[in-house]
């Protein structure tokens, strides 16, 4: 478990733990519930949640259950933090929170490109780089290239893609996603 990997000074002690929740005895409870089809507006109701991660959020597919969570998220507690994070998937509840994050006040959307990571690019000057990289981009791969240079300023680095990572906000297959809520600002990752 989580806990066990934990440092001695950052343990507490556990009152409960099942697969619905874990209680601890410093009053901080954790539930673990499941956004698929089957949840019906019941995600988070009656709750009031100061903490929230939200993962895969472009695969919820209950819209009353997304509702009724956001509507049991605390609104003014100074230590309050909302991270919703996803591999995009095209234009869904994710995405038009995505939107909504890159133009409110009290939410931030950050895009994190899969590319970033050292694991999805090759040296330019390998076998497997010369087989696949022809040295042109495809209409796509331009498309992509222009729309995050133009809203991240991201630098062009050596290095072709080897795949991995999502579907972009924009159609293309290359990005990941996050929304993130915080304090004092709620923000968006994506």
């Amino acid at each position: 478990m989580y806990m066990d990997g934990l440092p001695k000074e950052y343990k507490i002690p556990q009152i409960t733990h099942n697969r619905n929740s874990l209680s601890l005895r410093n009053r901080s409870r954790l539930f673990y519930q499941v956004a698929g089809l089957r949840a019906k507006g019941t995600l988070g109701r009656g709750k009031a949640i100061t903490f929230l991660h939200g993962t895969e959020t472009s695969s919820w597919g209950d819209e009353e259950g997304l509702a009724s969570l956001l509507a049991s998220l605390a609104e003014t507690n100074p230590d309050r933090l909302y991270m919703f994070e996803s591999t995009a998937r095209g234009f869904n509840m994710f995405h038009d929170m995505y939107v909504t994050a890159k133009k409110a006040r009290t939410q931030r959307a950050i895009f994190c490109g899969w590319w970033r990571n050292e694991f999805y690019s090759v040296d330019p000057e390998s076998s497997v780089y010369k087989t696949y990289w022809d040295g042109r981009l495809t209409g796509e791969e331009k498309n992509g290239t222009a729309t995050s240079r133009s809203s991240t300023a991201l630098r062009s680095t050596h290095g072709r893609s080897l795949g991995g990572g999502g579907s972009c906000m924009k159609g293309s297959k290359t990005t990941r996603s996050c929304i993130r809520n915080s304090r004092p600002r709620k923000t968006m990752l994506s």
